[in-house]
């Protein structure tokens, strides 16, 4: 289903809100037992926020991850909601099982380069009581905070192809209880290197966290810029185990720490 045609018709010209239109056409594939919601080309405002429900798949152009431009934006989502309240809810849900977001850019055309960004809430949740959730080839240019697998459950995640700059936590996994996968994971100045937001990220950021997860596979994740490469932690629910392979952690100033209760790391 394209989001473009009748009867949803998004404009995708980053002025008219297509907040409705986009929705509209997830409730409707979901309704009908799942499938793909296409996004075309273009730059599409989102005022609220979307939420991806069961077996229902949110795809856009891309199929290699590049850099954003306005000039060649490919399908990219602005996001507008939540400014100063890290705590609202997620710009995009993924409420599986078997929900997708693959091929997707998502900007934030009022955060500012200052020494202190603003609070916006996490760009993708992934969990609600659903598991399998995926996110592929995506690139978020500039959230505050990027990728939560941590708030609900989220069982055998899957994660690979997923660039930006998160400005203060990047990708967070917590509640795993069988085997999530994260690969070619980059956290990397995709937005700026204005001398501000990379004094607020050494000083503030962190790329991965990662608490309760059972046999999480890790491989082949970077970030450059960060206070914190990686943070191990228990939380209520436990520590991780897993495997980690290929991990670059680059200008940090601490690459890799953990807390005490329990928490292996390998």
């Amino acid at each position: 289903m394209n989001v473009c045609e009748a009867p949803y018709s998004a404009v995708g010209d980053g002025k008219a809100d297509d907040t409705n239109p986009i929705q509209s056409a997830l409730d409707a594939v979901a309704a009908a037992g799942g499938g793909i919601v296409f996004v075309p080309t273009g730059t599409y405002l989102i005022k609220t926020q979307l939420i991806v429900r069961a077996v229902t798949s949110l795809v856009g152009e891309a199929r290699a991850l590049a850099r954003y431009t306005a000039e060649s934006p490919g399908s990219t989502l602005l996001a507008v909601e939540g400014a100063g309240d890290a705590e609202g809810p997620p710009f995009i849900a993924l409420r599986g099982p078997n929900s997708t977001l693959e091929g997707i850019t998502v900007f934030y055309p009022d955060q500012v380069m200052t020494e202190s960004p603003i609070p916006y809430p996490w760009t993708v949740r992934g969990g609600g009581g659903g598991e399998n959730v995926s996110i592929i080839n995506v690139l978020l240019v500039n959230p505050y905070q990027a990728v939560d697998l941590a708030t609900e459950w989220s069982v055998r995640h899957y994660v690979r192809g997923l660039y930006g700059q998160p400005l203060f936590k990047g990708l967070w996994v917590d509640k795993c209880g069988d085997i999530g996968r994260i690969h070619d994971v980059h956290f990397w100045p995709f937005w700026t290197e204005n001398r501000n937001i990379v004094k607020y990220m050494m000083a503030n950021a962190t790329a991965f966290i990662f608490q309760r997860t059972d046999w999480e596979v890790v491989n082949d994740i970077f970030c450059w810029g960060y206070k914190t490469g990686i943070l191990f932690s228990a939380s209520k629910d436990g520590g991780m185990n897993g495997q980690m392979t290929d991990i670059d952690l680059d200008a940090v100033d601490v690459a890799a720490t953990g807390s005490s209760g329990g928490v292996e790391t390998l």
